[in-house]
């Protein structure tokens, strides 16, 4: 999946080698997120928001924690973390 370039260039985005990670919890592996992003302020926040909503993406929150129930991993590829 090719993200549009408003995520593409954005400097919160995380190296594509991160995004598997991303992917799977301690048991699952489900799809690899077509980006994964650690936003820095309220403003790149919005804009990471606004652009994978336009972009039709699936959007998913993840905190620090590790999860055992695969409750935040993304099931499509068309989808950012």
């Amino acid at each position: 999946m090719t993200l549009p370039d408003a995520l593409a260039l954005s400097p919160s985005r995380l190296p594509d080698g991160e995004a598997a990670f991303f992917g799977s919890d301690v048991y699952r592996r489900h799809a690899t997120p077509a980006g994964v992003f650690r936003p820095t302020s309220v403003e790149d926040l919005r804009a990471i928001v606004l652009a994978a909503a336009e972009a039709g993406l699936a959007i998913h929150t993840r905190g620090g924690g590790v999860s055992y129930t695969d409750a935040h991993l993304p099931r499509r590829a068309d989808s950012v973390v």
